[in-house]
């Protein structure tokens, strides 16, 4: 009789203790590209605006902008982070002909991956462009929320991994858009020479 007092209280407490932690919510508001080198254990900026097609990634640096909290019940220190908005559309084209069947400006999103966090923690071949449309699966939370002071605009980078080589080497001018389910169009430009 006296543990089932015990375990009993126990259970109430727990549950009394437990609050439902309501998370924090951003919005992308920016998109900033760059080239980078992928062949090696770690991602590596390029000095340079030329490399092999095979070792090629986008790096996607995402810009956050910090929105509130979801409901009235957000505990300070809570570190979930949900996207206001879902992913209306993504687009990745060139404005160079990429190969026969993909000239200029026709949509190259099935030439890549989306990794998310470090490029070889997320690297996954379902991780298509297109399994994160209609999701709030872009962008990211922010790192800094020690104590509950998180920051007012922070970013995260995704990468996005060249799968396919193209036929026409030479320089490529790949632009991304990104439409929110706010209808706001973000979006960049990156140039790269491949050989």
């Amino acid at each position: 009789m006296k543990i089932e007092k015990i375990v009993t209280i126990i259970i109430v407490f727990s549950f009394l203790s437990c609050r439902k932690h309501a998370p924090y919510l951003y919005e992308v508001i920016d998109l900033k590209l760059s080239n980078t080198d992928n062949s090696g254990e770690e991602v590596v900026s390029l000095s340079n605006d030329s490399i092999l097609s095979t070792s090629y990634a986008i790096e996607l640096e995402y810009i956050m902008k910090f929105k509130g909290a979801e409901g009235n019940s957000a505990t300070p220190s809570e570190s979930q982070y949900k996207n206001v908005n879902k992913l209306k559309s993504f687009n990745i084209y060139s404005l160079n002909d990429f190969n026969i069947d993909h000239s200029a400006g026709t949509s190259l999103n099935e030439y890549f991956l989306i990794s998310k966090g470090s490029l070889y923690g997320w690297y996954k071949s379902s991780n298509t462009i297109n399994s994160i449309i209609g999701t709030r699966d872009f962008g990211g939370g922010s790192y800094n929320d020690y104590g509950g002071q998180v920051d007012s605009i922070w970013s995260v980078k995704n990468y996005l991994i060249l799968m396919e080589t193209p036929t026409n080497k030479g320089n490529h001018t790949f632009i991304i858009d990104i439409i929110q389910s706010n209808n706001n169009l973000i979006s960049d430009t990156t140039t790269i020479k491949f050989y």
